[in-house]
């Protein structure tokens, strides 16, 4: 292990992102995959294992592919399950970021 650092300087520790609409949620406590990316591209470099113990919406994997990290996750609920398998699915990654 070693010493946690901030890799993306400057940022304040406020992060404001609007919420996904709730037409558009998979699930009820779900961040916008915009939010996500910042925050792991504050945290860590690309090439990093990213672990999401509480997958929800599996918004951090996606978020994760498109900073070019790699993900993984669980969840102990199946309910929204396949909303997300249907999410990524019907996702295509961003381009230069």
């Amino acid at each position: 292990m070693g010493r946690a650092q901030i890799i993306k300087r400057g940022r304040w520790d406020v992060f404001t992102f609007p919420r996904p609409t709730t037409s558009n949620r998979t699930h009820p406590n779900e961040k916008s995959i915009e939010l996500l990316e910042e925050v792991l591209s504050t945290f860590a470099l690309p090439g990093a294992q990213i672990y999401s113990p509480f997958l929800g919406s599996g918004n951090t994997i996606l978020a994760a592919a498109n900073t070019h990290m790699h993900a993984q996750g669980s969840d102990l609920g199946e309910s929204y399950r396949e909303k997300f398998i249907l999410n990524v699915s019907e996702w295509t990654p961003k381009e230069g970021i």
